[in-house]
């Protein structure tokens, strides 16, 4: 039975993307983070201090009208494509020593836009964006933000006529740390 809570299809395109990334984007030259779809200050402060970076984060689920039974959806994630440069016009084409924004957009989206991972589905390309937010963009790095996703199927019809009658009697089990006792304590108002 699929432990539904590490395996499947949502972990399968999580894989993929990340596989992806690093044929673009090795690691012996970009870092590679994983982050929420929306980064803050801090996050994005932590992110830029070291250049050229790749980052990733799950977006979430989009269903599609064909569902039934079966549901069906377009998982999206954000990637985002972080070059610094103190100069306007080498942060836009690059140089020897940084790629720039059209470069790492340019491969970002010829090596993600179309690809077909066997048994999983077909990346697509949605939104490609120069990101900024005034107050607080660090100048010297430019940070374009791809939306992608892929279309899958989260419940395998076979799977679930094989597994669904075991895991209905089994019940869903978390293995989670135990809560403290006591999470609020309240004061008698009398």
């Amino acid at each position: 039975m699929v432990a539904l809570s590490t395996e499947g299809p949502l972990f399968d395109a999580a894989a993929s993307l990340e596989a992806r990334l690093l044929l673009a984007f090795p690691a012996d030259q970009f870092m590679h983070h994983v982050v929420p779809a929306r980064i803050t200050k801090t996050l994005f402060d932590r992110l830029s201090s070291r250049s050229p970076f790749v980052a990733r984060g799950f977006a979430g689920l989009q269903s599609h009208e064909r569902n039934g039974r079966r549901y069906h959806c377009a998982a999206s994630w954000m990637v985002f494509l972080g070059v610094k440069n103190g100069r306007p016009d080498l942060m836009l084409a690059g140089d020897r020593f940084m790629p720039g924004q059209i470069g790492v957009t340019g491969a970002g989206v010829q090596m993600l836009h179309g690809y077909t991972e066997k048994g999983l589905g077909t990346w697509m390309v949605g939104a490609v964006e120069n990101l900024f937010a005034d107050d607080w963009m660090n100048d010297e790095v430019g940070l374009i933000g791809l939306r992608v996703s892929i279309d899958l199927e989260l419940v395998d019809g076979a799977a679930l006529a094989r597994d669904e009658p075991d895991f209905l009697r089994l019940g869903i089990t978390w293995e989670l740390p135990a809560l403290p006792e006591q999470v609020l304590t309240v004061r008698n108002a009398a």
